[in-house]
């Protein structure tokens, strides 16, 4: 496909944009090296715009380390977080797994209970637990199986269940009451050793689910007071005024690296400035020579295209005077015309004067015209 010569410059613009972009960054990376190089050395050269640098550099990376102290806090809290909410999850399933073990044990007591297998001190204390209601769920039940009426025996039924759940929580409630007060060596019934350690298994997971989660909420508490803004908040405002910085550190090192190449005597050598020094001045030669090249072609095509402009003028311009010539030619050509018509006019009019009389002269003047 071929391109007109506006289309070529367009290009080439793109072309020295990305060259000059490339450029800047080879200017950046010789400020930096140099700086590296020649730090805590003596160097007479661009002082000021080393120092600028180099003060420039030092602010973007207090920063950097503030910043990432700061992240590494409000990860921390995230984690801490996260944990705290996983160990919540677990605490509350160990609680509902604490009432089913209690309610198992509390079940196995009231059947002791209810068979007299407890001794004097232990019936004692469950008696206030246990004692109206099982009372009034054997007087239920009575009722219920010498009701002879459906409707009645459902009611009794329906009466009964909720008995039943109100013992649910009397076994919890006798189960704590047995292990709060140290009482199970006084029980003497099937399987106790197995329900004692299966509570005692989970009252120690919970525990240990409770101590990780104290220590999660004073993890946080203690993380946000080095703040005090919020983290997070914190954390996005340095995130900018880095950005702005970091602008600003490079722009120092890109205009002491142009400091540089054009301050450097030719006769600087590596030991002064570092090997990759001087093969990054090089590079800036090399491409500061293609920038300089391809505006020399911008610079010929848009001659070109002034070229043609002026050609296309001076064809229409020669045009108009082809058009103008013609003109000429007809004007010369009515001139003689009008001029054989007036010497025709002369020449009646000198015959008019020789003639003696007008009445012998009859003319159609219109005549002289043609």
């Amino acid at each position: 496909m071929a391109y007109s010569s506006s289309e070529k410059i367009k290009l080439i613009e793109k072309e020295i944009a990305l060259e000059k972009k490339r450029l800047d960054d080879v200017y950046k990376c010789l400020g930096e090296n140099v700086a590296f190089f020649v730090k805590n050395k003596s160097f007479s050269y661009c002082v000021k715009e080393l120092s600028d640098y180099e003060i420039s550099r030092n602010k973007y990376f207090k920063l950097l380390k503030t910043k990432n102290n700061l992240k590494s806090r409000v990860e921390e809290i995230k984690d801490c977080k996260t944990d705290l909410f996983k160990l919540k999850e677990a605490l509350l399933g160990k609680e509902k797994e604490e009432s089913q073990e209690l309610s198992k044990f509390g079940a196995a007591i009231y059947e002791a209970y209810t068979n007299n297998q407890l001794n004097e001190n232990l019936s004692n204390k469950l008696n206030t637990v246990f004692d109206k209601v099982h009372l009034k769920m054997e007087s239920v039940a009575n009722k219920r199986d010498s009701s002879s009426i459906i409707l009645f025996s459902a009611y009794h039924n329906k009466k009964l269940n909720k008995l039943q759940n109100v013992l649910f929580k009397l076994f919890i409630e006798s189960a704590k009451i047995i292990l709060d007060e140290k009482l199970e060596d006084q029980l003497s019934m099937k399987n106790k050793d197995k329900y004692l350690i299966d509570i005692y298994d989970i009252f120690n997971k919970k525990k240990s689910l409770e101590k990780n989660i104290k220590k999660c909420n004073e993890k946080i508490e203690e993380l946000k007071k080095e703040d005090k803004d919020v983290p997070a908040q914190r954390l996005e405002d340095i995130q900018h005024d880095l950005k702005s910085l970091n602008d600003v550190q490079i722009n120092a090192a890109i205009h002491l690296g142009k400091e540089l190449y054009n301050n450097l005597p030719n006769e600087i050598n590596s030991n002064e400035i570092g090997n990759k020094s001087i093969s990054l001045i090089d590079e800036i030669t090399f491409k500061l020579a293609k920038i300089e090249s391809l505006e020399e072609n911008i610079v010929k095509l848009n001659n070109e295209i002034f070229i043609s402009e002026l050609s296309a003028q001076i064809a229409h311009e020669r045009s108009k005077i082809k058009q103008l010539e013609q003109q000429i030619d007809n004007c010369h050509s009515q001139i003689d015309k009008i001029s054989g018509i007036i010497n025709k006019k002369r020449d009646k009019i000198i015959e008019l004067k020789k003639s003696g009389t007008y009445e012998t002269s009859k003319i159609n003047i219109k005549t002289l015209d043609e």
